[in-house]
């Protein structure tokens, strides 16, 4: 109850005060209160998902951030893995497919090379994989990754699919003043569907286990987090929602580029693939950023944590 008492009052907001008022009676009778807590808690399920899904950074037009004032919260997926391997695997799986539809004696395909047919069909679904099942902008189609897996210690293994989710983290002011590297990858909007949120967590949860892999001794504290209040970082936090489900698809609203400048290649790389998907671009010149932060903290007086807050708080 604690812990849910203060997660309302960083909503901040009506329902959440309405919540509160309802939870102090249960805090008076807990015992003949039990429904009325359970439905608190589905209520706060449905709030905080609504209320991080409607403060993220909506852009309406291709742009480029050069001002830290203009940084709202932006939920965003880098692309780190190269789809080398899941393009191999997914070549070799299409052939065996194809292979297999053929009777037994003919199966041996260095004695029976594909025919023109069979090669049509190869091309068909080649060019399906690679410009729509491993094209990480669209994020509601992907190819099937199950695979067998270990945990860093060897000693834990499982069967994972993540073809059915998708993480991302959050991105404030602090975090993207952090930020040391290179990157691109998607980013999602107001229109992202709060229920398509299966995970909110404050802390990394490697979710590319899978979500059954996940272990949790508190799973209210670790995946219901409303990224406000429990931490005033989210450079670890993590994201996950639905995909390739029975709800409505979770869709890339933009695609997005953190460089060290305007100039830097990078920013062409990221220019091709959001014109060729059709998605806005966002382009965070980080150099530029910091600059416009750091001229507004030497006005101010040395070591005042209670401005540098307040400045946070406004952007």
């Amino acid at each position: 109850i604690k812990l849910l008492k203060e997660r309302l009052l960083s909503l901040n907001n009506e329902q959440a005060n309405n919540l509160l008022e309802n939870l102090e009676k249960v805090e008076e009778n807990p015992e003949e209160n039990i429904d009325l807590l359970k439905e608190i808690y589905l209520d706060y399920e449905v709030l905080f998902r609504t209320n991080l899904t409607n403060r993220l950074y909506t852009p309406k037009e291709d742009i480029v951030i050069d001002d830290y004032t203009k940084i709202k919260p932006m939920l965003l997926h880098k692309f780190l893995r190269s789809s080398d391997v899941l393009l191999k695997r997914g070549l070799e799986k299409i052939e065996s497919d194809i292979i297999a539809k053929r009777p037994k004696e003919k199966q041996d395909i260095t004695k029976y090379p594909l025919s023109e047919q069979e090669k049509s069909d190869y091309e068909k679904r080649k060019k399906y994989l690679i410009d729509v099942l491993l094209n990480q902008t669209i994020v509601e189609k992907t190819y099937n990754t199950t695979g067998g897996y270990h945990d860093s210690s060897g000693l834990m293994s499982y069967i994972s699919n993540t073809s059915n989710q998708i993480s991302a983290s959050l991105y404030n002011l602090d975090e993207i003043l952090e930020c040391r590297e290179e990157c691109y990858g998607i980013g999602f909007d107001q229109s992202l569907p709060p229920e398509n949120i299966i995970i909110s967590s404050s802390q990394y949860q490697t979710t590319n286990r899978g979500l059954n892999n996940i272990i949790s001794d508190n799973e209210f504290e670790d995946f219901s987090s409303p990224l406000v209040g429990d931490n005033k970082t989210t450079t670890d936090s993590e994201i996950v929602m639905t995909r390739n489900g029975e709800f409505e698809d979770t869709k890339a609203a933009y695609f997005f580029c953190m460089a060290a400048s305007i100039s830097s290649p990078i920013v062409e790389k990221a220019r091709e693939i959001a014109e060729t998907n059709h998605l806005k671009l966002v382009i965070l010149d980080l150099m530029k950023i910091k600059e416009s932060y750091q001229a507004v903290q030497n006005l101010l007086p040395d070591n005042n944590q209670s401005l540098h807050e307040d400045l946070s708080k406004r952007i």
